[in-house]
């Protein structure tokens, strides 16, 4: 699952969640090599 794909997920249930790391330091315009992508999401969403 590509990342974009895996947050129209996210949204469409309504997790919330934040995107970190290089992944967000990518979307924020840096230059980064990464193929992982690290969320956070409340405890309460699982």
């Amino acid at each position: 699952m590509d990342i974009k794909t895996l947050i129209q997920a996210l949204k469409r249930h309504q997790v919330k969640f934040v995107v970190i790391g290089a992944t967000a330091a990518i979307a924020h315009g840096y230059h980064r090599l990464t193929k992982d992508t690290p969320f956070l999401a409340p405890h309460n969403n699982l």
